[in-house]
């Protein structure tokens, strides 16, 4: 039996959008640049879930920018992400509560010790325990291996 290969197409606006897949299905293979215009292609030439996942793009370039931007930030980010908000939902086995931005941003606030999420930015003790709630919703979501 011959192996399948996926061919790329002759030319045009479909070859732009067969490469633009191609880079944001390996964005650890590609640099800032690439991955910005293959994001810019399949927003708008893609099929509509395409383009919106292409708005939301998280890949390599984007989270060296959440890692560089400062905790209250990146809390706020996290609270808008529905896989967060499914593990605030869980962590507190809130099974009967559908997931939402307000129940995120309490449980970071009372996981963190804080009544604001500037507090993150302003109390080191408070960041500290933001990055270990993060490295647990990395590990929740299989980001990265749980630390031994």
């Amino acid at each position: 039996m011959a192996a399948h290969t996926h061919n790329a197409p002759a030319d045009g606006a479909e070859s732009q959008l067969w490469y633009a897949r191609a880079a944001l299905a390996d964005p650890l293979s590609h640099d800032d640049e690439t991955l910005r215009e293959a994001a810019n292609i399949v927003a708008q030439h893609g099929t509509k879930e395409e383009a919106k996942a292409a708005k939301r793009f998280d890949g390599h370039a984007s989270k060296r920018r959440f890692d560089d931007m400062p905790p209250a930030q990146q809390a706020g980010m996290l609270c808008n992400d529905e896989q967060f908000q499914r593990f605030a939902n869980l962590q507190e086995r809130q099974t009967n509560t559908s997931a939402s931005t307000g129940f995120a941003a309490e449980f970071i606030r009372t996981k963190c010790g804080i009544r604001s999420r500037k507090q993150l930015n302003e109390n080191q003790d408070a960041a500290a325990r933001f990055a270990a709630l993060r490295t647990d919703f990395d590990v929740w979501r299989g980001k990265i291996q749980t630390p031994r």
